[in-house]
Protein backbone atom coordinates (compact mmCIF):
# COMPACT_ATOMS: atom_id res chain seq x y z
CA UNK A 1 0.00 0.00 0.00
CA UNK A 2 2.89 2.66 0.49
CA UNK A 3 4.71 1.65 -2.58
CA UNK A 4 1.39 2.46 -4.42
CA UNK A 5 0.92 5.58 -2.44
CA UNK A 6 4.17 6.19 -3.17
CA UNK A 7 3.91 6.20 -6.65
CA UNK A 8 1.07 8.08 -6.98
CA UNK A 9 2.30 10.36 -4.55
CA UNK A 10 5.79 10.80 -6.67
CA UNK A 11 3.69 11.54 -9.88
CA UNK A 12 1.47 14.05 -8.42
CA UNK A 13 4.12 16.32 -7.94
CA UNK A 14 4.38 16.50 -11.68
CA UNK A 15 0.81 16.77 -12.48
CA UNK A 16 -0.61 20.29 -13.92
CA UNK A 17 -1.96 22.11 -10.86
CA UNK A 18 -5.44 23.69 -10.49
CA UNK A 19 -5.13 26.23 -7.81
CA UNK A 20 -6.53 29.64 -6.26
CA UNK A 21 -4.15 32.58 -7.38
CA UNK A 22 -1.49 33.29 -4.22
CA UNK A 23 -0.22 36.84 -3.77
CA UNK A 24 2.52 36.14 -1.93
CA UNK A 25 6.16 34.24 -2.91
CA UNK A 26 6.90 30.65 -2.33
CA UNK A 27 9.60 31.96 0.61
CA UNK A 28 6.61 33.19 2.75
CA UNK A 29 3.84 31.54 1.50
CA UNK A 30 3.11 27.64 2.11
CA UNK A 31 0.43 27.04 -0.59
CA UNK A 32 2.63 29.04 -3.20
CA UNK A 33 6.01 27.12 -1.93
CA UNK A 34 3.92 23.71 -2.94
CA UNK A 35 2.73 25.33 -6.47
CA UNK A 36 6.01 26.60 -7.01
CA UNK A 37 7.41 23.13 -6.48
CA UNK A 38 5.32 21.56 -8.45
CA UNK A 39 5.82 23.79 -11.47
CA UNK A 40 9.35 23.31 -11.06
CA UNK A 41 9.02 19.63 -10.97
CA UNK A 42 6.99 19.88 -13.95
CA UNK A 43 9.56 21.62 -16.01
CA UNK A 44 12.48 19.91 -14.76
CA UNK A 45 10.52 16.41 -16.28
CA UNK A 46 10.94 18.17 -19.53
CA UNK A 47 14.40 17.86 -19.35
CA UNK A 48 16.40 15.25 -21.81
CA UNK A 49 15.97 11.84 -20.05
CA UNK A 50 18.95 10.29 -18.39
CA UNK A 51 21.31 12.39 -16.45
CA UNK A 52 20.14 15.64 -17.53
CA UNK A 53 16.87 14.98 -15.75
CA UNK A 54 18.27 13.94 -13.32
CA UNK A 55 20.43 16.59 -12.12
CA UNK A 56 17.35 19.24 -12.81
CA UNK A 57 14.94 16.87 -10.14
CA UNK A 58 17.98 17.70 -7.84
CA UNK A 59 18.23 21.03 -8.18
CA UNK A 60 14.75 21.07 -7.35
CA UNK A 61 14.22 19.24 -4.56
CA UNK A 62 17.69 20.73 -3.26
CA UNK A 63 15.82 24.64 -3.97
CA UNK A 64 12.34 23.23 -2.56
CA UNK A 65 12.44 20.78 0.53
CA UNK A 66 14.35 20.36 3.37
CA UNK A 67 16.23 17.60 2.43
CA UNK A 68 18.99 17.24 5.28
CA UNK A 69 15.88 17.12 7.28
CA UNK A 70 13.72 14.66 5.34
CA UNK A 71 17.42 12.53 5.69
CA UNK A 72 17.42 12.89 9.46
CA UNK A 73 14.17 11.57 10.30
CA UNK A 74 14.66 8.77 7.91
CA UNK A 75 17.53 7.95 10.16
CA UNK A 76 15.61 8.59 13.79
CA UNK A 77 17.82 8.55 16.66
CA UNK A 78 20.48 7.27 14.37
CA UNK A 79 21.24 10.51 12.46
CA UNK A 80 23.03 11.79 15.61
CA UNK A 81 25.12 8.53 16.17
CA UNK A 82 26.46 9.17 12.56
CA UNK A 83 29.08 11.29 11.97
CA UNK A 84 29.52 14.38 10.04
CA UNK A 85 31.19 12.41 7.32
CA UNK A 86 28.71 10.16 7.41
CA UNK A 87 25.79 12.13 7.31
CA UNK A 88 27.24 14.16 4.15
CA UNK A 89 27.51 10.70 2.92
CA UNK A 90 24.05 9.91 3.53
CA UNK A 91 22.30 12.96 2.34
CA UNK A 92 24.34 12.29 -1.26
CA UNK A 93 22.91 9.12 -1.80
CA UNK A 94 19.24 10.36 -0.71
CA UNK A 95 20.01 13.26 -3.13
CA UNK A 96 20.52 11.27 -5.87
CA UNK A 97 18.31 8.68 -5.16
CA UNK A 98 15.38 10.12 -5.16
CA UNK A 99 16.48 12.44 -8.02
CA UNK A 100 15.74 9.23 -10.02
CA UNK A 101 12.67 8.53 -8.56
CA UNK A 102 11.62 11.57 -9.24
CA UNK A 103 12.70 11.42 -13.04
CA UNK A 104 11.34 8.26 -13.21
CA UNK A 105 8.20 7.84 -12.04
CA UNK A 106 6.77 11.44 -13.51
CA UNK A 107 7.00 9.82 -16.79
CA UNK A 108 4.41 8.04 -15.80
CA UNK A 109 1.92 10.11 -15.74
CA UNK A 110 -0.41 12.36 -17.65
CA UNK A 111 -3.39 13.71 -17.89
CA UNK A 112 -3.50 14.34 -13.91
CA UNK A 113 -4.65 17.22 -11.99
CA UNK A 114 -3.62 18.78 -8.36
CA UNK A 115 -6.20 21.31 -7.15
CA UNK A 116 -4.16 23.01 -4.00
CA UNK A 117 -6.73 23.97 -0.98
CA UNK A 118 -5.55 26.06 1.79
CA UNK A 119 -2.82 25.88 4.34
CA UNK A 120 -3.91 24.74 7.97
CA UNK A 121 -1.16 24.89 11.05
CA UNK A 122 -0.48 21.29 12.20
CA UNK A 123 -0.31 20.01 16.13
CA UNK A 124 3.31 20.14 15.68
CA UNK A 125 3.51 24.04 14.18
CA UNK A 126 4.37 23.36 10.70
CA UNK A 127 1.97 24.39 8.10
CA UNK A 128 -0.32 21.75 6.34
CA UNK A 129 -1.02 22.52 2.49
CA UNK A 130 -4.16 19.99 1.28
CA UNK A 131 -4.52 19.33 -1.93
CA UNK A 132 -6.37 16.72 -4.08
CA UNK A 133 -4.96 14.17 -7.14
CA UNK A 134 -7.66 13.81 -9.25
CA UNK A 135 -6.46 11.18 -11.97
CA UNK A 136 -7.54 10.09 -15.40
CA UNK A 137 -9.65 7.25 -14.25
CA UNK A 138 -11.82 9.58 -12.05
CA UNK A 139 -9.98 8.07 -8.60
CA UNK A 140 -8.52 11.55 -6.26
CA UNK A 141 -6.07 10.75 -3.99
CA UNK A 142 -5.52 13.11 -0.68
CA UNK A 143 -2.33 14.76 -0.41
CA UNK A 144 -0.95 17.19 2.49
CA UNK A 145 2.31 18.76 2.20
CA UNK A 146 4.20 19.47 5.31
CA UNK A 147 5.92 23.01 5.03
CA UNK A 148 8.05 24.06 7.53
CA UNK A 149 10.98 27.28 8.45
CA UNK A 150 14.32 26.08 7.69
CA UNK A 151 17.45 28.22 8.01
CA UNK A 152 16.90 29.34 3.87
CA UNK A 153 12.84 30.63 4.44
CA UNK A 154 10.12 27.49 4.05
CA UNK A 155 10.83 24.29 2.44
CA UNK A 156 8.87 20.94 2.13
CA UNK A 157 9.68 18.46 5.19
CA UNK A 158 7.06 15.85 4.27
CA UNK A 159 4.36 14.42 1.95
CA UNK A 160 1.78 12.38 2.96
CA UNK A 161 -0.74 10.52 0.10
CA UNK A 162 -4.09 9.36 2.38
CA UNK A 163 -2.29 9.49 5.53
CA UNK A 164 1.09 7.94 4.88
CA UNK A 165 4.14 9.94 4.46
CA UNK A 166 6.52 9.27 1.79
CA UNK A 167 9.84 10.16 3.23
CA UNK A 168 10.10 8.37 6.75
CA UNK A 169 8.17 4.73 5.68
CA UNK A 170 12.18 3.87 5.61
CA UNK A 171 12.59 5.12 8.93
CA UNK A 172 11.42 1.16 10.95
CA UNK A 173 13.70 -0.87 7.92
CA UNK A 174 16.91 1.67 8.80
CA UNK A 175 16.56 1.18 12.25
CA UNK A 176 16.43 -2.84 11.81
CA UNK A 177 19.46 -2.43 9.35
CA UNK A 178 21.67 -0.85 12.05
CA UNK A 179 20.66 -3.19 14.86
CA UNK A 180 21.11 -6.27 12.55
CA UNK A 181 24.50 -4.84 12.04
CA UNK A 182 25.85 -4.47 15.25
CA UNK A 183 24.56 -1.37 16.07
CA UNK A 184 26.96 0.71 13.36
CA UNK A 185 25.55 3.38 11.05
CA UNK A 186 28.37 2.72 8.35
CA UNK A 187 27.33 -0.38 6.97
CA UNK A 188 24.00 0.95 5.84
CA UNK A 189 25.25 4.35 4.69
CA UNK A 190 27.33 2.21 2.42
CA UNK A 191 24.49 0.20 1.21
CA UNK A 192 22.67 3.52 0.33
CA UNK A 193 25.30 4.87 -1.22
CA UNK A 194 25.66 1.39 -3.85
CA UNK A 195 22.20 2.21 -4.33
CA UNK A 196 22.75 5.58 -5.55
CA UNK A 197 25.11 4.76 -7.64
CA UNK A 198 22.54 1.93 -9.54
Amino acid sequence: MRSLLGVVAFGAMAAAFAAPAVAAGPTSDPVGLVQTAASDLTQAAQVAPGAPREAAMRNVLQREFDLPYIASVSFGAHWNEASGDQQARILAAFETSEARAYAHRMETYSGAAITVGMATVGANGNWVVHSSLDLPNGQSVQLTWEVHAAAQGLRIADVEAEGVSLFSTNRTANDSYIKNHGGKVEPLVQVLEARAVH
